[in-house]
């Protein structure tokens, strides 16, 4: 699995999270999916760095799930658009 820290292309623009989170200004690791390489594409995102992350081989390294569960806690709901 591909994990990429990516930002949004152009300062103090919003470019949502697949769950309606706002990624945030100075990026974010994200799971490399359909909608987020459609947003590189597009030009909403740039590419910060590439993590490649073999959850198979990790054995019992749990690298990849401690990633996303620091992810998920870092999620703020900001209540609205700012």
């Amino acid at each position: 699995m591909i994990i990429s820290k990516v930002k949004p292309r152009v300062p103090g623009s919003i470019v949502r999270d697949t769950n309606g989170t706002i990624l945030p200004q100075e990026g974010e690791l994200i799971p490399m999916s359909t909608y987020w390489r459609r947003r590189l594409k597009d030009g909403d995102i740039v590419l910060v760095e590439d993590t490649i992350i073999d959850d198979k081989s990790s054995k019992g390294d749990n690298s990849l799930s401690e990633l996303m569960s620091v992810k998920q806690k870092k999620k703020i709901n900001t209540g609205g658009i700012k």
